[in-house]
């Protein structure tokens, strides 16, 4: 329906990759609370990648 949106979804499955890999590398995340975490906020620092923001910034933003 949307001709700017590939039919296949490569890009956004190779930018959801990398945050499989890093949760799986970091063996300590055991409980479903901090695997949850973990994937939400590399998903959030993917996105505002993508969207050209500045990670640091946008992370200042929760801390506040």
């Amino acid at each position: 329906r949307d001709p700017d949106i590939p039919l296949d979804n490569n890009h956004a499955e190779q930018l959801l990759r990398k945050v499989v890999v890093h949760r799986k590398l970091w063996g300590c995340i055991r409980n479903e609370k901090g695997k949850r975490f973990v994937s939400n906020t590399l998903s959030c620092m993917e996105t505002w990648k993508l969207k050209g923001k500045n990670v640091f910034q946008e992370l200042q933003k929760f801390a506040s």
